[in-house]
């Protein structure tokens, strides 16, 4: 995996410098506030910062198997993707009983009452044929490995390896018996490819993970035939089904588990939010609801089935995933930020690591902003396959650590978010450091941990689904549940009333047997009183 320049939030360092501006590209000074909204010292006593308080029972019976659509394949009628239910959990109610802040409908139903003119912003990551079963040449010993990202370059490169090279270096997990370093695995496809795999250098970070060296031919044949090696992972592998499925991977996963949108090559686990959009839903919104759809890039990686690791939160160290955003897609964001930039504005995004993507943008524009006049570029590292034939970038890189957000609001507002700069001022900077520089998009690594605490910059409504306990995708939601609540002085009060109130509709998820985690029901985070409301009375139902 290419490594990104770090380019810290340095600006912010001096105090009583910051966040008061009069527009993008321009910073004047303001006073410290403060809120207690977020501290990485906190007390592990502090119900938030607390990994047991986002657990959750949740009965193995509900955990999805299977997409909707495989049910009830004996009748005739099949059912679609968006027949999937949908729970709503409105986020402005606070201290109400549970059932009150709910409502269900189906998947379908959001055609007729999301807010007109909204901008839907989906992830377009497809799924790659990663994991493979593969022999010891030695031995026959089976040994698993799951080709996670290439050691060197972007995923779409490491993919297009081959053909003169029939060569590639990625990092996978390994899972088997005495693999170690100089260990050769073997696989054959019945259209005669063979490919091997070579254990370079096991991880110092975690024994579980590896650098692999794989090679491949075709029987019979001097030359690989023009296969690449997302060619090859195709053919001899399968989709990375989530180890929370009991069951092996089938030819219809293939398209199952992938989003109607899917197009970038790379991840190892879907978007799964997006799996409830069909093309006619798409079409519906657009046409009745005048809602856009943009797409931006993150690959999935394992770390996103990883639970928290510690008990307490703030000592969880999170996974880090590569996104892309082209400058067309950054474009059409940020002018609609600008539309909206007047409470107007209603973006939706569709699933956790839209958010993260979306969030991270905003992130790199304020790094633009607080940059020293005659600071230098914001551009660094570029991995070769960005490259024009000149030598020349195509796009900016960067990487935004967990703790970045969080510690330029305590150093520079006093943890005041309110501080802060609205997004379209961020999202302009972004997008005039691309001009500046002429390239084509941004490419970039994020480790952005989201959770209680945080205070969501560009998202309005989230479409996500449920979540397994203990996990980071559990702090996002929770935090999204507290962000957009009301303007309490207490914010550590609205952060525990987001928990309480996530938990609480997941209670009753659980007791109306709605279908969990990757294959199962989706939800629905929002304003109640953003939605046309006598469509939205009609369209959902109370638990």
């Amino acid at each position: 995996m290419a490594v990104f320049f770090r380019a810290g939030f340095n600006a912010v360092r001096r105090k009583g410098s910051l966040l008061g501006w009069s527009g993008p590209g321009h910073v004047q000074p303001c006073l410290f506030g403060f809120h207690r909204s977020f501290s990485r010292d906190a007390d592990a006593s502090d119900v938030v910062g607390n990994a047991d308080a986002y657990d959750y029972d949740l009965p193995e019976d509900l955990i999805a198997q299977k997409p909707i659509t495989w049910l009830d394949t004996d009748r005739a009628e099949v059912r679609r993707r968006d027949a999937s239910r949908l729970l709503c959990v409105d986020v402005t109610d606070e201290g109400s009983h549970p059932i009150q802040f709910l409502r269900q409908c189906k998947f379908t139903d959001v055609a007729s009452f999301l807010p007109k003119g909204s901008l839907l912003v989906a992830n377009n990551t497809k799924v790659v044929h990663a994991r493979l079963q593969m022999r010891k040449r030695t031995t026959g010993g089976a040994v698993e490995l799951l080709v996670v990202s290439p050691a060197e370059g972007s995923c779409e490169s490491g993919l297009s390896s081959g053909p003169a090279e029939a060569s590639a270096t990625w990092k996978c997990m390994v899972k088997g018996k005495n693999v170690n370093e100089g260990t050769v695995l073997i696989k054959q496809h019945s259209s005669g490819v063979v490919l091997s795999a070579t254990i370079l250098k096991r991880s110092e970070e975690s024994s579980k993970f590896a650098d692999v060296e794989f090679n491949w031919s075709v029987e019979g044949s001097s030359d690989s035939s023009g296969r690449k090696f997302g060619d090859v992972l195709e053919a001899l592998g399968s989709i990375p089904l989530p180890p929370y499925m009991k069951r092996a991977a089938e030819t219809r996963d293939a398209e199952s588990y992938q989003t109607i949108y899917a197009g970038v090559p790379g991840s190892v686990a879907a978007p799964t939010a997006g799996l409830h959009f069909t093309e006619d839903l798409v079409g519906k919104l657009e046409r009745s609801r005048s809602i856009c759809l943009e797409k931006v890039t993150l690959h999935t990686g394992p770390g996103t089935f990883v639970p928290l690791q510690s008990s307490k939160v703030q000592d969880h160290h999170m996974h880090t995933e590569t996104f892309s955003v082209t400058r067309e897609a950054l474009a059409n964001v940020c002018e609609y930020l600008r539309e909206g930039k007047d409470g107007a504005k209603n973006l939706i995004a569709v699933g956790t690591t839209t958010v993260r993507t979306l969030e991270t943008l905003y992130w790199l524009g304020l790094r633009r902003m607080l940059r020293e006049p005659g600071g230098k570029p914001m551009d660094d590292a570029t991995p070769l396959d960005q490259r024009d034939d000149e030598g020349k970038s195509k796009v900016l890189t960067f990487s935004l650590d967990q703790w970045e957000p969080y510690d330029v609001v305590r150093d520079a507002c006093g943890q005041d978010w309110s501080k802060l700069p609205d997004a379209w001022a961020c999202y302009q900077n972004l997008l005039e450091e691309l001009d500046d520089q002429g390239k084509d998009g941004v490419l970039g690594q994020t480790s952005l941990l989201i959770m209680p605490g945080y205070r969501f910059r560009v998202c309005d409504q989230l479409f996500t689904n449920f979540h397994a306990p203990k996990t980071t995708l559990m702090l996002l939601v929770s935090a999204f549940a507290s962000s957009s609540c009301g303007t309490q002085n207490d914010l550590g009060l609205l952060d525990r009333q987001g928990r309480q109130k996530v938990l609480h509709a997941y209670e009753q998820a659980v007791k109306h047997r709605f279908r969990f985690l990757s294959y199962g029901d989706a939800c629905f985070f929002a304003r109640f009183k953003d939605l046309p409301s006598p469509m939205f009375e009609q369209a959902t139902s109370l638990l």
